[in-house]
């Protein structure tokens, strides 16, 4: 398969050559599903994933604006968010864990206790010196009071870049590390 450079991408886009710009798109489809099946951000069958991807892949290459991004980077990116947002839907993401053990693992009553013990008020004490979206996001990332998320879950809600939003938390953990 034959790597196109950004010009020739660019001006495929220009004249709408999209079955040049799927060309060169179809083969970071693949190595985005695998990259996150191997780093374990998704669980599910590849075939699936890759045909949520390819679904991506081809509205993300109409609508790339070579002055934004590289091609590669754009359909990674919409691919990426694709499946976070198909395995999700799926629920096949992040599972809470309490000492080690899956919440989903322990009776309901033992469970629902376990996922509550971090809402406690010293905790909430501690997050009073945030602002209300960290504390909100914090709150999320920690499932404190709600559903737990990973960073990659919160950067495709908010429909942000994962390292964008791992630097957001790192930054807010930073925070209550002083206080």
């Amino acid at each position: 398969m034959r790597k196109y450079s950004h010009e020739e991408l660019w001006a495929a886009q220009s004249r709408g050559d999209y079955q040049l710009l799927w060309a060169a798109a179809e083969r970071h489809v693949a190595s985005t599903v695998i990259g996150m099946l191997k780093r374990g951000d998704v669980e599910g069958e590849k075939d699936d994933l890759i045909g949520e991807g390819n679904l991506a892949a081809g509205l993300a290459v109409r609508k790339w604006n070579p002055l934004e991004a590289a091609l590669s980077t754009h359909v990674s990116l919409h691919v990426y968010r694709a499946v976070m947002r198909y395995v999700m839907k799926q629920g096949r993401h992040s599972v809470q864990v309490v000492d080690g053990v899956s919440v989903e693992d322990l009776p309901d009553q033992e469970a629902k206790s376990a996922a509550e013990m971090a809402d406690t008020a010293c905790v909430r004490e501690l997050l009073t010196g945030l602002s209300h979206a960290e504390r909100k996001l914090i709150s999320r990332y920690f499932g404190i009071g709600q559903e737990e998320m990973t960073s990659t879950e919160l950067a495709v809600a908010h429909d942000v870049p994962s390292r964008t939003m791992r630097r957001t938390i790192r930054a807010i953990l930073d925070k209550l590390a002083v206080a």
